[in-house]
């Protein structure tokens, strides 16, 4: 149950298979899970939740019990995005895919850019590819000695993409994300499956971090058609 998804994407791989992981490898399997896990495959794939097998389950009266669809199945559909508080969960049975390679990454656009980027963004998701999973950040980085020096003291709009395709296919479907404004950074190409952590590009590390005014918290928001508010939002706060 102490599994992290960076040694479980590595340990599928050689097999040429992967689980629906989160976007960061650094994340627990079992914590992400029960929160039902919407990760870089999603519009693909689904919920990484939709692909577990069983749970193996401490109950509240200390029993050891097996939650599936066939067994306990409504404590199995309680725990796949119910988060803590059900039970202790000691054991997850995954379904894997056969995938091996992705076209995905991210691009990076300039502040001078970003307003421009992201309205086109926006306008873009709504009739982007059925299989196209993508999002967007507003990144401030600090003007300190440890941060890369492309990142280091700029504000970015950074755009995620991941395709389960071919690099032509790809190129094709990311062709729109490039033409919104000049890009600053391209990281958009073939990525063996076991490196997805690498499309968002969290930190590996301990580090401090702000999101939505509340430390150590972050907000998703879905993108439909309707969210020019939700746009001008991000750019006032970001502002």
């Amino acid at each position: 149950a102490g599994a992290r998804w960076d040694a479980v994407t590595a340990a599928a791989a050689e097999h040429g298979l992967a689980p629906i992981s989160g976007a960061a490898g650094t994340v627990g399997v079992v914590g992400y899970l029960l929160g039902g896990g919407l990760g870089p495959l999603a519009r693909s794939h689904g919920f990484s939740s939709d692909y577990i097998e069983s749970f193996t389950v401490v109950t509240g009266t200390g029993d050891v019990v097996i939650a599936s669809q066939d067994h306990n199945s409504d404590l199995y559909w309680a725990l796949r995005g119910g988060k803590g508080g059900l039970g202790i969960v000691t054991e997850v049975r995954l379904r894997l895919i056969e995938l091996s390679t992705l076209y995905a990454g991210s691009l990076f656009f300039e502040e001078e850019h970003i307003e421009a980027a992201l309205r086109g963004w926006i306008d873009w998701t709504a009739t982007a590819h059925a299989q196209v999973s993508t999002s967007a950040a507003i990144l401030s980085f600090p003007p300190l000695d440890f941060i890369p020096e492309p990142f280091r003291g700029r504000r970015l709009l950074h755009l995620r993409f991941a395709y389960p395709g071919s690099h032509e296919e790809g190129e094709t479907l990311a062709a729109p994300l490039r033409a919104f404004a000049p890009i600053y950074m391209d990281m958009l190409g073939v990525l063996p499956v076991a490196g997805v952590a690498s499309i968002h590009n969290d930190p590996c590390d301990p580090c401090p971090t702000w999101m939505e005014g509340t430390f150590g918290s972050s907000n998703y928001v879905p993108c439909r058609r309707s969210s020019t508010p939700k746009v001008d939002c991000c750019l006032t706060h970001a502002a």
